[in-house]
């Protein structure tokens, strides 16, 4: 199996079966560190706003990479007096395919406006 087939394979078994590092190494038969290289490797499957989108998103945090790093967003709110609390918590990645979805999405055009006046300059010029 070539390198491009490996790191397309890695990623479908983290996308179809939510599967981690060492069981993408089990399946392959190969070691965890170079299944993690190749997770941490663009799926070639992948658009490639989505790609830009989830490096933006890693680049929040120094070191963090797809792989190891989860994405919880929060809304504090108030219910009849009382705080009350709704997350979400995923990987950059479904993060990302999520923004770009909505940018997609012609029933969202509010939505669309402000994420994409955020993100513009990665969606359109390549993250940097």
């Amino acid at each position: 199996m070539s390198n491009l087939d490996q790191v397309a394979e890695a990623h479908r078994l983290q996308r179809e079966r939510s599967y981690g590092a060492r069981r993408v190494a089990a399946e392959l038969g190969i070691s965890r560190e170079l299944a993690g290289e190749l997770l941490a490797a663009p799926d070639p499957a992948q658009d490639p706003r989505v790609a830009a989108v989830t490096k933006a998103i890693l680049a929040t945090v120094a070191g963090a990479r797809a792989t190891s790093t989860m994405v919880t967003i929060t809304h504090r709110h108030t219910v009849a007096g009382h705080q009350a609390c709704e997350t979400w918590t995923g990987r950059p990645g479904r993060l990302a395919e999520l923004i770009v979805a909505a940018l997609d999405t012609e029933q969202v055009e509010t939505i669309r406006g402000q994420v994409h006046a955020a993100l513009a300059p990665l969606l359109e010029g390549g993250a940097r």
